[in-house]
């Protein structure tokens, strides 16, 4: 009797939560992870593949870029092997850039951000407004000899950047579920000018905006 209440009560978070688990092959190009097969059978993996977690709306939750089982400590500074996406609420998406110890952490010397938020439209389609932030320990930089009146420096020229909206959700070309279905842009995003490969275009959605047609 304990026994299946216990499978019975599994079985009904699973049903509540509703989260699915997707893999994809993919493979490190001189820039880029490039997603080569969606949905591919956990049981015939290559050596690189990408785990999808998709929560109960549909959406992308978490990518993990995998090399022979273990997170992959990419070559390439500015990409990030852990990602994760939280939906605070219908019109905003938090994208944090995890470090190998799963916490947020921003790579300074290669531009990257500790955590993207992107403001949508009312219908998700549309990217209204995008803000960066640079959260990371200092001290190894202090150990090294930066100030920290040059670290400051640094911030405020990658700040910069906040005053441009960016043109679509990092990394959301390596999901297959993003948002429901959904590749937010904005107005000024032309898919031409990025670089997808067309496996990659073909899961791209970006209904009413020109950047995108099929």
């Amino acid at each position: 009797m304990k026994r299946l209440t216990f499978i019975f009560a599994i079985l009904l978070s699973q049903v509540v939560l509703g989260q699915q688990t997707l893999y994809h092959k993919y493979y490190e190009s001189a820039s880029d992870f490039v997603i080569t097969k969606w949905n591919c059978d956990k049981n015939d993996l290559s050596d690189t593949y990408v785990i999808e977690t998709i929560d109960s709306q549909h959406r992308v939750t978490e990518l993990k870029f995998m090399h022979n089982g273990k997170l992959n400590d990419a070559s390439l500074c500015y990409l990030t092997a852990w990602l994760k996406y939280d939906y605070p609420n219908d019109t905003t998406i938090v994208l944090s850039y995890l470090n190998a110890n799963g916490k947020p952490e921003a790579n300074i010397e290669c531009e990257t951000p500790s955590a993207t938020i992107y403001f949508l439209s009312s219908d998700g389609k549309t990217i209204n407004d995008s803000q960066t932030k640079y959260e990371f320990d200092p001290e190894p930089f202090y150990e090294i000899g930066w100030t920290e009146e040059f670290l400051e420096k640094v911030l405020v020229e990658l700040n910069e950047n906040n005053d441009m909206i960016a043109p679509c959700v990092d990394y959301y070309s390596k999901s297959k579920s993003k948002l429901n279905g959904i590749f937010p842009v904005s107005t000024e995003f032309d898919l031409e000018k990025y670089y997808f490969n067309e496996t990659e275009k073909k899961e791209i959605k970006t209904v009413g905006n020109n950047g995108y047609k099929k």
